[in-house]
Protein backbone atom coordinates (compact mmCIF):
# COMPACT_ATOMS: atom_id res chain seq x y z
CA UNK A 1 0.00 0.00 0.00
CA UNK A 2 1.46 3.49 -0.85
CA UNK A 3 1.05 6.28 1.63
CA UNK A 4 -0.94 9.14 0.36
CA UNK A 5 -0.86 12.38 2.40
CA UNK A 6 -3.76 14.18 3.49
CA UNK A 7 -5.94 15.71 2.83
CA UNK A 8 -5.86 13.61 -0.29
CA UNK A 9 -9.03 11.52 -1.57
CA UNK A 10 -8.41 7.87 0.20
CA UNK A 11 -5.33 9.71 2.27
CA UNK A 12 -3.43 7.16 4.84
CA UNK A 13 -1.46 9.34 6.63
CA UNK A 14 -1.27 12.92 8.11
CA UNK A 15 2.49 13.54 6.92
CA UNK A 16 4.76 12.55 3.95
CA UNK A 17 7.82 10.66 3.72
CA UNK A 18 9.54 13.51 3.09
CA UNK A 19 8.16 15.25 5.57
CA UNK A 20 9.02 12.67 7.90
CA UNK A 21 12.30 12.46 7.22
CA UNK A 22 12.80 16.35 7.65
CA UNK A 23 11.37 15.87 11.10
CA UNK A 24 13.64 13.12 12.02
CA UNK A 25 17.01 14.33 10.36
CA UNK A 26 18.27 15.68 13.88
CA UNK A 27 16.30 13.61 16.09
CA UNK A 28 18.36 11.79 18.73
CA UNK A 29 15.89 9.07 19.29
CA UNK A 30 15.15 8.08 15.79
CA UNK A 31 18.14 6.24 14.78
CA UNK A 32 15.80 3.18 13.89
CA UNK A 33 13.71 5.22 11.93
CA UNK A 34 16.50 7.16 9.58
CA UNK A 35 18.42 3.92 9.46
CA UNK A 36 14.89 2.41 8.09
CA UNK A 37 14.32 1.96 4.25
CA UNK A 38 11.80 4.32 3.08
CA UNK A 39 9.32 1.77 1.93
CA UNK A 40 9.30 0.64 5.97
CA UNK A 41 8.67 4.54 7.16
CA UNK A 42 5.81 4.18 4.73
CA UNK A 43 4.48 1.03 6.17
CA UNK A 44 5.17 2.56 9.82
CA UNK A 45 3.67 6.28 8.81
CA UNK A 46 0.48 4.71 7.33
CA UNK A 47 0.13 1.93 10.52
CA UNK A 48 0.34 4.51 12.86
CA UNK A 49 -2.52 7.25 11.06
CA UNK A 50 -3.99 3.46 10.77
CA UNK A 51 -3.85 2.65 15.05
CA UNK A 52 -4.16 6.68 16.26
CA UNK A 53 -7.39 6.77 14.18
CA UNK A 54 -8.76 3.12 14.86
CA UNK A 55 -7.69 2.63 18.40
CA UNK A 56 -8.73 6.23 19.60
CA UNK A 57 -12.01 8.01 20.28
CA UNK A 58 -10.85 11.21 18.35
CA UNK A 59 -12.99 13.97 18.68
CA UNK A 60 -12.20 15.40 15.24
CA UNK A 61 -13.78 16.38 11.73
CA UNK A 62 -11.65 15.02 9.45
CA UNK A 63 -13.44 17.02 6.48
CA UNK A 64 -12.61 20.42 8.59
CA UNK A 65 -9.65 19.95 10.63
CA UNK A 66 -8.62 23.16 12.17
CA UNK A 67 -4.74 24.19 11.98
CA UNK A 68 -3.70 22.88 15.30
CA UNK A 69 -5.86 19.59 15.67
CA UNK A 70 -4.14 19.26 12.11
CA UNK A 71 -0.20 20.06 13.67
CA UNK A 72 -1.28 17.53 16.73
CA UNK A 73 -2.48 14.75 14.09
CA UNK A 74 0.28 15.17 12.55
CA UNK A 75 2.97 15.23 15.17
CA UNK A 76 1.18 11.92 16.80
CA UNK A 77 1.45 9.70 13.05
CA UNK A 78 5.27 11.30 13.12
CA UNK A 79 5.20 10.32 16.61
CA UNK A 80 3.76 6.82 16.59
CA UNK A 81 5.70 5.74 13.08
CA UNK A 82 8.70 5.90 14.46
CA UNK A 83 7.21 4.33 18.32
CA UNK A 84 6.48 1.80 15.61
CA UNK A 85 9.84 0.90 13.84
CA UNK A 86 11.74 0.84 17.63
CA UNK A 87 9.29 -1.56 18.47
CA UNK A 88 10.27 -3.95 15.93
CA UNK A 89 8.08 -6.69 14.20
CA UNK A 90 5.45 -8.01 16.66
CA UNK A 91 5.17 -11.40 15.49
CA UNK A 92 8.57 -11.75 16.85
CA UNK A 93 9.10 -14.50 19.41
CA UNK A 94 10.09 -12.83 22.78
CA UNK A 95 11.50 -14.30 25.69
CA UNK A 96 9.08 -14.88 28.30
CA UNK A 97 10.81 -17.54 30.46
CA UNK A 98 14.42 -18.57 31.00
CA UNK A 99 14.98 -22.66 30.90
CA UNK A 100 18.09 -23.03 33.43
CA UNK A 101 18.48 -26.43 32.82
CA UNK A 102 16.44 -29.39 34.09
CA UNK A 103 16.95 -27.93 37.61
CA UNK A 104 14.97 -24.51 37.13
CA UNK A 105 12.83 -22.40 34.98
CA UNK A 106 12.54 -19.13 35.75
CA UNK A 107 8.98 -16.96 34.07
CA UNK A 108 9.95 -13.50 33.47
CA UNK A 109 7.33 -11.20 34.16
CA UNK A 110 6.72 -8.97 30.89
CA UNK A 111 4.33 -6.81 32.32
CA UNK A 112 6.71 -4.05 32.85
CA UNK A 113 8.95 -4.47 29.35
CA UNK A 114 6.05 -4.88 27.24
CA UNK A 115 6.00 -1.69 24.98
CA UNK A 116 2.80 -0.60 24.20
CA UNK A 117 0.91 -0.48 21.14
CA UNK A 118 0.44 3.76 21.36
CA UNK A 119 2.77 5.51 22.28
CA UNK A 120 2.74 7.95 25.16
CA UNK A 121 4.17 10.97 22.95
CA UNK A 122 1.36 10.34 20.15
CA UNK A 123 -1.18 9.79 23.46
CA UNK A 124 0.35 13.60 24.38
CA UNK A 125 0.23 15.14 21.19
CA UNK A 126 -4.06 14.06 20.84
CA UNK A 127 -4.99 14.39 24.48
CA UNK A 128 -6.89 17.24 23.66
CA UNK A 129 -8.70 15.46 21.26
CA UNK A 130 -9.48 12.16 22.79
CA UNK A 131 -12.59 11.35 24.32
CA UNK A 132 -13.06 9.36 27.05
CA UNK A 133 -16.23 7.22 28.00
CA UNK A 134 -17.81 8.93 30.89
CA UNK A 135 -20.31 7.62 33.70
CA UNK A 136 -23.24 9.36 35.32
CA UNK A 137 -24.42 8.10 38.57
CA UNK A 138 -27.84 9.33 39.44
CA UNK A 139 -29.22 8.81 43.19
Amino acid sequence: MSLIQYPTTNYNSMVSLDEADSHFADDLYATEFNASTDAVKSAALVTAFRMLTNELDLDLDFDDLEEEEQEALELANLLQANHLIKMGDPSTPSLNSLDLGKVLTVKLDQSKNSPQRICVEALRALRSYITLPSITVSR
